[in-house]
């Protein structure tokens, strides 16, 4: 009897931690939208994406989030392949992507300074940079040759 009610007693007692978790109020800040003039509607810019990517045939999704300041294009495609581009006010790093890569290299898109991210396979992760008080990333989680990389950042420029 006393493992019964110690098993109870632990059991409320962790579903009691749950329950102020301070992430158990948390709303989600993105919102899904049906058209990329919804997403810039809702944040209060635009910005420049292609419909569409090669390799990537799935289609997209668009969120955006007013309280973020941020805009963000997810492209699919098969096998769980994702390719993302964010926009938002500021300057800090937005990809969201917290890996160490072994390869980081500076480049220049139109007039842009861009840090591509990958490793020693010849394939880039991330593209981050700055312009005109907003920053940009773009993130493949398959990876992306330099010039299919750039050639994306010049249709987001």
């Amino acid at each position: 009897m006393k493992k019964v009610f110690a098993l109870v007693l632990a059991l409320v007692m962790a579903l009691s931690f749950a329950a102020c978790s301070p992430y158990s109020n948390m709303t989600n800040p993105f919102v899904t939208y049906d058209t990329i003039q919804e997403a810039f509607a809702g944040v209060g810019f635009i910005m420049e994406v292609p419909d569409s990517v090669e390799g990537y045939a799935s289609g997209r999704t668009i969120l955006g989030g007013s309280s973020l300041s941020m805009i963000e294009v997810n492209y699919h495609g098969a096998a769980g392949k994702t390719l993302s581009i964010r926009k938002a006010r500021g300057t800090n790093d937005i990809s969201g992507d917290y890996d160490t890569y072994s390869v980081s290299k500076k480049v220049t898109v139109g007039t842009c300074n861009v840090t591509l991210k990958g490793n020693n396979d010849g394939l880039f992760y991330v593209a981050v940079w700055t312009t005109s008080n907003y920053t940009y990333a773009v993130v493949a989680n398959s990876g992306l040759t330099q010039d299919a990389m750039t050639a994306i950042i010049q249709q987001v420029l």
